[in-house]
């Protein structure tokens, strides 16, 4: 195979995953509202940088929303 033929290959599959993900932003939910929610990972960040208790974080409404968008 041609190395212009690969390189029109790999243009394509690239295009179509971006469409699919995109596809999924605004017809689902975005996979990245596990990594906001996920205590384990962000209590620390949140209660340092936010200066908020990890509870308030996730029974705000306004988060809920930023993370939704």
């Amino acid at each position: 195979m041609k190395n212009s033929t690969l390189l029109r290959i790999l243009k394509i599959s690239s295009f179509l995953i971006f469409l699919g993900r995109s596809y999924q932003h605004l017809f689902w939910d975005a996979p990245y509202r596990s990594l906001f929610w996920d205590q384990n990972l962000l209590e620390t960040i949140v209660t340092t940088v936010l200066g908020t208790s990890w509870q308030a974080y996730v029974t705000k409404a306004y988060t809920d929303d930023a993370i939704q968008f």
